[in-house]
């Protein structure tokens, strides 16, 4: 997935939210259909910058939250050579522990 299509899609909710509302509320207001579909398109392109301008904002924020959280916390890695040292079961600690009385 493009680094840019979650900023895309949210500018697009938010320009068709836009237009919705205007449609509705234009038609709730017996206004007429061309003063309606301009308000409308008008709605839909201003919020589609505001939603890119908001989305942008927003993915800088998670991405440098993101990398603060993986340097404080860095996932571990497994080296093939080393083995990783095995802790004995609770039954081989009664062996031991019967072995020894």
């Amino acid at each position: 997935m493009d680094s840019r299509a979650p900023i895309r899609i949210v500018a697009s909710c938010f320009a068709l939210s836009a237009f919705a509302i205007a449609l509705i509320s234009g038609l709730a207001a017996d206004r007429a259909v061309p003063a309606i579909l301009s308000t409308a398109v008008l709605a839909l392109i201003v919020c589609y910058i505001l939603g890119l301008i908001v989305a942008s904002i927003a993915n800088v924020a998670v991405t440098e939250r993101i990398e603060s959280l993986k340097e404080g916390k860095p996932v571990p890695t497994y080296d093939a050579q080393q083995k990783p040292k095995s802790k004995p079961d609770s039954s081989d600690r009664s062996e031991q522990n019967a072995q020894a009385a």
